[in-house]
Formats: structure tokens, sequence, C-alpha cells
């Protein structure tokens, strides 16, 4: 009996049918169901106090990741030039953001179709549960599709992306 390849043997996963996904998608995308901002919670700061309380954790720590983690609001345009909270956050990212969240959106696709999930339900199961935005279930899909492709056609080797990732976003 012919042994099964290391593809073959991997269990396939499902998140459900596209429309299920779809489904999933739009309840993030409108805000239930939130993990950032559930029910009867409200964490509200000001840019000021955050920046205030990050610089006082670095001065006492001299843990660089505080002085890291104050720059990045800058970076990702999460403030004003007047330093409060951006009121209509776009999602701009600064260049090495963006770059970690696509190279994730490709493993998760890459992770999937491992499994032996196709392309297209790999793409809509990255979709749903990223929350991503974008104008349609569809077009997200779509856009996700392109980017994976892009990383195929430029021959990134996944195995070593996914251990570059690993090693970057360990602590």
């Amino acid at each position: 009996m012919a042994k099964k390849s290391a593809h073959q043997q991997r269990e396939k996963r499902s998140f459900g049918t596209y429309e299920e996904l779809e489904a999933q998608w739009k309840q993030v995308r409108t805000g239930k169901n939130s993990t950032l901002h559930p029910d009867g919670i409200d964490h509200v700061v000001t840019a000021g106090r955050l920046i205030g309380e990050l610089t006082l954790l670095f001065t006492v720590t001299q843990d660089i990741r505080f002085y890291e983690a104050r720059k990045a609001l800058s970076e990702n345009k999460l403030l004003t030039s007047r330093g409060a909270w951006r009121k209509k956050f776009d999602g701009g990212r600064s260049e090495p953001a963006w770059k970690g969240y696509q190279d994730t959106v490709v493993l998760a696709v890459w992770g999937s179709i491992e499994s032996g999930t196709s392309l297209r339900m790999a793409c809509a199961e990255a979709v749903a549960l990223t929350g991503m935005p974008g104008h349609s279930f569809t077009a997200t899909c779509k856009n996700v599709e392109r980017l994976y492709r892009s990383y195929v056609k430029a021959g990134v080797d996944f195995g070593q992306l996914e251990d570059e990732f690993l090693s970057q976003n360990s602590y």
C-alpha cells in the first residue's frame, strides 16, 4: 500500500460555505461580535494619555518596545498632526506593517491550500476571518487572490516566508 504524501495526510478543514463566510465577513465589518469592541466594555483612552504612559514606561524600564509602540502610533497614521486620535482612520499602514499584513494574509491562504482547500475558498476564509476591508466580499476575495498569485509569480518560498514570519513574531 502506497504511503500518502504529506499534502494528502494533512487534515482538510473548513470554516463553512462561501455564503457563510460572506455572512461572517459582513458581521465583522459592521462591528457585531468584534473582539476590539465587545459589548459592555468601553475602553477609551486619549492619545495624549497613551503617549504619556508609553513614555513613562520607557523611562522607568528602559525597554525599547515602549518607545517603538509610541513610534508605531505615528507611523501607522493613527494620530493627527496635533497628537489626537484620527477620527476617520482609513486603515493606512506604515510600509513595514503593510508588508507584514500582506505576508500574514498570504500565509493564511497558503496554509489553507496546503490543507486541501481550493484557492477560492482559502481566500474567502482569510477575508472572513480577518474582516478585511473592501467594497464587497467578492471583490475583497479577488484582491486577496491577486495578492497570493503575485507572491507565487514572484517565486516566494512560502515555507521560508513562514519561518521568517514566525521568528519575527515570537515573543
